[in-house]
């Protein structure tokens, strides 16, 4: 094992060829982002006596010429050598090659020349662009500044106390056959499954573990709407007869599930002294398989409550169970609670945990993933060939006339339903990664105590998590001092979305005096992660002070970023070029409308926008707080032609 271990420093002196038969590169933003948080909390663990970390394995077979070709862990070892030279810009040798791809070859000859990629084609290698990008704007602390860590204690950690067991096969080795059987190995059993073997084994009432089941598998099914999982009986037993968006409150001792009458050649087991995994796993999957295969087929239609989720379901039990013990002083079997999956069994302590624990548990998962599913906004695919997607908010009742399941917008067709969810997903496109969404933490935890919300008092609620978050950085207290605030590409994204949002606000309340509203149309919050100058940072004799100021910056996707690179403003906003649209974000669109109509953009034009932001921000409380839901939805103030 010591001959096999080596340190990320030792792996990076060799060459290695990707060969023919491997696919391409597919790690994106939270693979990436999961491997350095993981890296990082090592290093912050141990920082006065530094222990070895280790990330996985790599299988490697010689070559001839003294390169290594890549069997197993190609995704691990692209990502290592895109972090070490970011790292340590000085590095300028690939280490990485490939037998096909050339655009790959190109793209990282150019990373390696330049590791900003200003001049180079974005087009047939857009993940390794958004891996770049995603190592950039990776921070262990998300509502700070999006800054990569420099920190030289950190990158020695990184180098020399990170490991992999690298495994040189033997030159006889059948390299295609190898490929795959390691590529073709059964799915280990993933944490959240364990946990709920661990917590179905404290059961001993055969009714009350089948219970747990059915309403364990329902919740786990992220991208459906949690009525949509449950049969029609169980539906009613739950949120009764008119399918209430929340579950009707049961009482964990009486309350259960009844198998189904077809179920009797599947019947639930009793147990006195426990159950063993396998039993559990074997047990659980004939009561699915009886009650998911619901006849009701005419009960909802196929493309009604269908949905993705912005979390995964190990990420929704790991909030759920901060919702449920987040306390002063918490239950002595429960251990402090963290938003990431890697946590998940070390929560509870099995030795303490009763089968009324397990109950409680599973009905305030029920009632979470219902106050999820009906306050909290989803994605719904416009045109997926296009990756088109729009923002959904929705709550199911049940359609008298049809006797069937439906789904309807949680607030009507009123502008306080538009502005929710502008809110919401401007939370969502700003902390996007999953273990980071302490935002949808303080969202759930609103209904801890309210069961119900109106709408307005909702939309304040959401607009103080808003303001609070703003509030906590150091970005108000720069400019309200009157500092210049220039911190070009590392502005938080947050800082560019809440301008958009209270942009879009003011302009639906005509008792707001912003200079630039009359240019702000509805638009979607969309995954922007790039800070693009307007006037480039390529300007001869220009001040960089005002190049970086945040008058002259606005968000757009990393593709676009790449190809405007350094094109004049007025070729950027030209409204017969390529980049202008009606549904710009706020920012962009006035920036771009105020170019056309003075048919420049300078230093002048910057100082004017950045005061307008400056009065802007100054006034967000003014702003939000009023909620007018006469503004229709519609109703769009048109730009100036």
């Amino acid at each position: 094992m010591e001959e096999l271990t080596k340190t990320l420093r030792s792996i990076l002196t060799e060459k290695y060829v990707i060969p023919l038969y491997q696919r391409g590169f597919a790690w994106g933003r939270d693979e990436i982002h999961q491997l350095l948080q993981d890296i990082y909390d090592s290093y912050c663990r141990n920082k006065d006596t530094p222990e070895n970390y280790y990330i996985g394995s790599l299988f490697v077979l010689p070559r001839d010429n003294g390169n290594f070709e890549v069997i197993d862990g190609q995704q691990r070892l692209t990502v290592i050598s895109l972090i070490a030279k970011i790292l340590q810009p000085q590095c300028n040798e690939v280490i990485l090659k490939y037998d096909a791809r050339p655009k790959v070859a190109s793209f990282l000859q150019a990373f390696y020349k330049d590791s900003s990629l200003q001049e180079v084609e974005i087009s047939g290698v857009t993940t390794f662009f958004d891996a770049v990008d995603s190592i950039r704007t990776w921070h262990p602390i998300q509502n700070e500044k999006y800054k990569f860590v420099v920190d030289v204690d950190f990158i020695n950690y990184f180098f020399d106390h990170v490991y992999l067991v690298c495994v040189e096969m033997p030159s006889d080795t059948d390299v295609a056959a190898y490929f795959e059987i390691m590529n073709n190995r059964g799915e280990q059993l993933q944490k959240h499954d364990i946990l709920k073997a661990q917590m179905m084994g404290k059961i001993t009432c055969p009714e009350k573990r089948h219970t747990f089941a059915i309403i364990w598998d329902a919740c786990s099914q992220m991208d459906t709407y949690i009525q949509r999982s449950f049969i029609k009986d169980h539906r009613e037993r739950l949120f009764g007869e008119n399918y209430s968006p929340i579950p009707i409150p049961v009482v964990s001792d009486d309350f259960v599930l009844q198998p189904k009458a077809s179920n009797e050649q599947n019947p639930v087991k009793s147990v006195a002294n426990g159950l063993s995994l396998t039993d559990i796993l074997v047990d659980n999957k004939n009561i699915i398989e009886s009650n998911t295969s619901s006849t009701e087929a005419e009960d909802y239609e196929d493309s009604d409550g269908k949905a993705n989720s912005i979390i995964d379901f190990p990420n929704f039990l790991m909030h759920v169970l901060k919702l449920v013990y987040k306390r002063e002083t918490v239950k002595s079997d429960i251990k402090e609670v963290i938003l990431h999956e890697r946590e998940l069994l070390n929560v509870i302590d099995n030795n303490k945990w009763q089968e009324n624990d397990s109950m409680d548990f599973i009905y305030n998962l029920l009632y979470y993933r219902s106050v999820f599913d009906t306050y909290v906004i989803k994605t719904q695919a416009i045109d997926t060939a296009a990756d088109d997607y729009k923002w959904t908010l929705r709550m199911p009742y049940r359609d008298t006339e049809k006797s069937a399941l439906r789904y309807r917008n949680t607030f009507g067709d009123t502008h306080i339903q538009t502005r929710i969810i502008k809110c919401l997903s401007m939370l969502q496109v700003t902390y996007r990664t999953r273990i980071y969404k302490n935002w949808l933490q303080d969202v759930l935890s609103l209904f801890k105590e309210e069961k119900e919300w109106s709408p307005s008092d909702y939309l304040r609620q959401l607009d103080r998590i808003v303001l609070d978050y703003y509030d906590r950085t150091e970005i108000q207290a720069q400019i309200n001092t009157g500092e210049v605030y220039a911190e070009g590409i590392s502005t938080p994204h947050m800082l560019f979305n809440l301008i958009d949002y209270l942009y879009w606000v003011a302009s639906k309340n005509k008792t707001v005096e912003i200079n630039q509203l009359k240019y702000v149309v509805d638009f979607e919050f969309k995954y922007y992660n790039s800070v693009e100058h307007h006037l480039p940072q390529s300007t001869k004799n220009a001040d960089f002070k005002k190049l970086d100021c945040l008058g002259n910056l606005f968000l757009v996707s990393r593709r676009n970023n790449s190809k405007m690179n350094n094109e004049v403003p007025i070729g950027k906003a030209s409204k017969t070029g390529k980049y202008y649209n009606r549904i710009l974000a706020p920012n962009r669109k006035i920036v771009y409308d105020i170019t056309n109509k003075k048919q420049k953009w300078d230093e002048e034009e910057i100082e004017f926008h950045y005061e307008d932001l400056r009065k802007l921000l100054s006034r967000r409380e003014e702003i939000l707080s009023c909620i007018n839901d006469d503004a229709g939805i519609n109703d769009i103030d048109k730009s100036e032609e």
